[in-house]
């Protein structure tokens, strides 16, 4: 609205440029966050998965899996 174009024009144009939609960048950009977490800090796995916006520790080892091809452990 502040920009006076539509959510759809957003969508498109975001796709466009970055070369995926809005929802699968956020992804990714969450897991190469917490990836980076678990290598550099001591924080347990829930814990950064909570904080990388998973639902639990489970669904952040999909998504990690989906995404970088291994778990969280790996």
């Amino acid at each position: 609205g502040v920009a006076g174009v539509s959510p759809t024009h957003v969508c498109h144009a975001f796709k466009s440029h970055i070369g995926m939609p809005i929802g699968e960048y956020v992804r990714r950009v969450r897991i190469t966050w917490a990836a980076e977490q678990l290598r550099t800090s001591d924080q347990p796995l829930s814990a950064i998965a909570m904080a990388a916006g998973h639902y639990d520790q489970s669904h952040f080892t999909r998504e990690s899996r989906r995404h970088l091809g291994a778990r969280p452990s790996e």
